[in-house]
């Protein structure tokens, strides 16, 4: 499927579909994805349980800059390159072709689909969850019974009170033959 969806990049006009996916699928999603994602780790999922998630792992808690990093600076910084970029955007070209609105169009649609994923699925899953809004939004925002270390061995006093995850998804994940992940 990828081999024939790369196929219109290898004729003669290979350069413009290159262009043309490079300006709009490249730059913009990649900021909007980043966004979410340090939201989502500060907010969502929360900036100390994040922390000390790492710290389980690492052996040491990252320090306050990493931590205003994640929660404030870096979605602050892409916030305002989001917006500059919005701001002070100019059509597709290649040199001194300039691309037609229907290139252009295609574009912004391939923006919008790389992008649309994430509040796409956040907006399916809060329909889905029964329960006030407020139920919903707090049970969709909150890990399950089962988030954490795989392994028994590799739980800490903060995950020792979890569900076994082979009951659930997981299960699908443990190899059969006795070694460990």
């Amino acid at each position: 499927c990828c081999y024939l969806l790369a196929l219109p990049c290898l004729t003669h006009a290979g350069i413009y579909h290159v262009q043309l996916i490079d300006s709009y699928a490249g730059t913009y999603p990649l900021i909007i994805v980043a966004i979410m994602e340090c939201i989502g780790i500060s907010y969502l999922y929360g900036l100390r349980r994040f922390c000390k998630d790492i710290a389980m792992m690492c052996g040491y808690q990252p320090n306050y800059y990493w931590q205003a990093n994640w929660a404030f600076i870096t979605p602050a910084l892409l916030t305002f390159v989001l917006i500059f970029s919005f701001v002070f955007h100019e059509d597709v070209s290649y040199g001194d072709y300039e691309y037609p609105l229907w290139a252009v169009t295609l574009g912004n649609l391939i923006l919008v689909f790389c992008a649309i994923w994430i509040p796409g699925v956040a907006i399916f899953w809060l329909i889905l969850t029964p329960g006030s809004f407020y139920e919903r939004l707090v049970k969709c925002t909150t890990p399950t019974d089962t988030w954490g270390p795989h392994l028994p061995q590799h739980r800490d006093e903060r995950y020792a009170h979890m569900a076994n995850p082979s009951a659930g998804l997981g299960a699908k994940y443990t190899p059969n033959d006795g070694t460990k992940l």
